[in-house]
């Protein structure tokens, strides 16, 4: 969730008159579908907590430690309990948790990779916002430090209608796609929502599409695979759109 807003930083995009964005597989789970307009993005946001104690043999004198890798721990289950919120859905996961040298010594670091979720941007400030408190709370409780990075995020979403009716057209044109949906929740997020949102900002028009194809392991696990004549389709379908929205043939 760092890349599309550092190319935004450049100006590359201040001038765009369209932004399309494509995606495989994500709720499209079969090859020949494709969805056009993607929309609900959750907005996002990744943390870094670095938890500093004071580390001291366990046997020898375990009251002059300070213990970060209980700190880390006590966050890392309160973190399950923060309340959702009633507008919207909302979510928190911990990625990793890492900490301590040895058995016999009281860990002096730790460190906690988190994100939080919202289906809005405000809902992930409000996810985000009660991160940072059970984080601090758990370093005071175990009497350690915890430094807190944010390291990346997204924001919400949606795409134009106007421009996602283009690519429906275009995409019932092609032999690729047999099942062409104008518009359907994304529910996951990008940051290539950063560029949509600049573009429109600018005056300009955005889409998130979806190629279909079939997922056997899902996306994000050391199982993941899908259909690669999808590419094919995808480059198909962006050489057509190119010439379309150019005022080509």
């Amino acid at each position: 969730a760092r890349g599309a807003r550092a190319m935004i930083e450049t100006g590359v995009l201040d001038d765009a008159d369209y932004l399309i964005a494509p995606h495989v597989g994500v709720r499209v789970t079969r090859t020949g579908k494709i969805v056009c307009g993607a929309g609900g993005f959750q907005a996002t946001t990744k943390l870094d907590a670095v938890f500093t104690g004071r580390n001291a043999h366990a046997g020898l004198e375990p009251e002059a430690g300070r213990n970060a890798l209980a700190a880390a721990a006590t966050a890392f289950l309160q973190l399950q309990a923060i309340s959702r919120h009633s507008g919207g859905g909302t979510w928190v996961n911990v990625g990793t948790l890492e900490g301590g040298s040895a058995r016999n010594i009281i860990p002096d670091r730790a460190v906690l990779k988190l994100e939080t979720r919202g289906e809005t941007s405000d809902l992930d400030a409000y996810m985000q916002d009660r991160a940072h408190e059970v984080l601090r709370a758990a370093a005071l409780m175990h009497g350690v430090e915890v430094e807190i990075e944010g390291v990346g995020r997204t924001i919400s979403a949606q795409s134009d209608p106007e421009l996602a009716g283009v690519i429906s057209e275009v995409a019932s044109d092609l032999p690729d796609f047999d099942e062409v949906v104008l518009e359907e929740d994304f529910g996951a997020g990008d940051d290539a929502a950063f560029m949509m949102e600049r573009v429109q900002r600018r005056g300009g028009k955005s889409a998130y599409l979806v190629l279909g194809t079939e997922l056997p392991g899902g996306h994000h696990t050391s199982r993941f695979d899908f259909n690669e004549e999808v590419l094919v389709s995808g480059v198909k379908l962006f050489a057509s759109l190119v010439c379309r929205l150019s005022g080509g043939a």
